[in-house]
């Protein structure tokens, strides 16, 4: 009986104390996180990065973050959606909490990649990021190239991100990576009107692609043959032969054809 009765009073005591710990490891638990979203971690720098066409206190108005916000409570994604529907200059935005009480807003402005005309003649600016940042523009852009599509552009308004249909999307994508590596400055006009995709060269010289396997191929070597085959005033275009594996300059304005074997 007596050894019931300790047995009894020791599971008495260790219920008593684990109900101390977890009464005192929940205040412990409280008082933390009610220090931590009053006293501690309360911003007292923000950083705004990577704009050159946008104010940085416009960009703190529209997010609503000021010094003296909790950064635990701040809502970083909901920042970054605001800033990014509020700014359509802007391809990328990144809300970053830097503990114990920084915050850094880093934007990436919208840089051209492709334009593209309306049926007023009027252009849209596309960015790298396919997204439409500059509308109704009358005077034709100086750098990027011209994009032809079968879709229509005058669907697209500010702010949009820049669909095409799947096979469009698809060629475009692969010949701005081709663009995009190679460093290519000089293509103007980008076709895909139709089944051939035609990419032309300095506003003169337009390569025509029926397989698009071998596009990366076909505009190197066509920049090869625009440097040291053609001179700078000739017009035409360049199609490639399957039949015999070769690429032919034919020249608008002259009868004879240069054929380039591979």
């Amino acid at each position: 009986m007596k050894k019931r009765k300790i047995k009894r009073k020791i599971k008495y005591k260790k219920k008593k104390y684990m109900l101390y710990y977890i009464f005192f490891g929940i205040i412990f638990l409280t008082t933390s996180f009610l220090l931590c979203i009053t006293v501690f971690f309360n911003i007292k720098e923000i950083n705004v990065s990577g704009t050159t066409k946008n104010k940085k206190e416009k960009i703190l108005d529209v997010c609503k973050i000021k010094k003296g916000d909790n950064l635990i409570l701040t809502n970083t994604k909901k920042s970054e959606e605001a800033i990014f529907e509020n700014f359509k200059n802007l391809d990328h935005v990144k809300v970053k909490k830097i503990f114990p009480n920084s915050l850094n807003i880093e934007c990436e402005d919208a840089s051209l990649s492709f334009y593209c005309k309306k049926n007023n003649d009027n252009y849209i600016l596309i960015s790298k990021n396919f997204r439409v940042f500059a509308d109704n523009l009358e005077k034709k852009p100086k750098n990027g190239f011209l994009l032809k599509t079968k879709s229509p552009i005058s669907n697209f308004n500010l702010g949009d991100f820049f669909k095409l249909e799947e096979e469009e999307e698809k060629k475009l994508n692969n010949l701005k990576n081709i663009i995009e590596e190679e460093k290519i400055k000089n293509i103007t006009e980008i076709n895909l009107e139709n089944k051939t995709t035609k990419v032309t060269f300095e506003n003169r010289v337009t390569l025509e692609i029926e397989d698009f396997s071998k596009a990366a191929y076909l505009i190197n070597l066509s920049l090869k043959i625009l440097k040291e085959s053609i001179s700078t005033l000739e017009e035409g275009k360049i199609v490639y032969l399957n039949s015999n594996k070769s690429l032919h300059f034919i020249p608008t304005k002259k009868p004879d054809i240069i054929k380039f074997q591979e």
